[in-house]
């Protein structure tokens, strides 16, 4: 059964949102700034643990990412609004030091 749940965009330059909530598969997903004004909603496009990121829109495979204004990684997969975002679909842009 799907329910509102809230997700923080920290910077408006930010591809992702925080989710505040656990989120489910076509939750709706109400996204916030970090002063908490509202910016717009989408539906959950599958789970997204709290804590986690959520796409904010569709990005092809090689798009960057960002957190914080900050890029953080690359989609190594394409990646769709509402989707959560993490390992699985994300590769980081600095190499992690137990790799070559």
């Amino acid at each position: 059964m799907s329910k509102e749940v809230r997700a923080c965009q920290i910077h408006s330059k930010d591809s992702v949102a925080t989710a505040l909530d656990e989120i489910s598969m076509v939750d709706t997903v109400a996204v916030f700034n970090k002063s908490g004004d509202y910016l717009f909603s989408l539906t959950a496009f599958g789970s997204v643990p709290i804590g986690h990121k959520i796409a904010l829109s569709d990005y092809d495979i090689g798009s960057i990412i960002f957190k914080y204004s900050q890029p953080i990684g690359k989609a190594y997969e394409a990646i769709h609004a509402g989707e959560h975002v993490h390992t699985h679909n994300l590769r980081g842009l600095r190499g992690r030091g137990d790799k070559k």
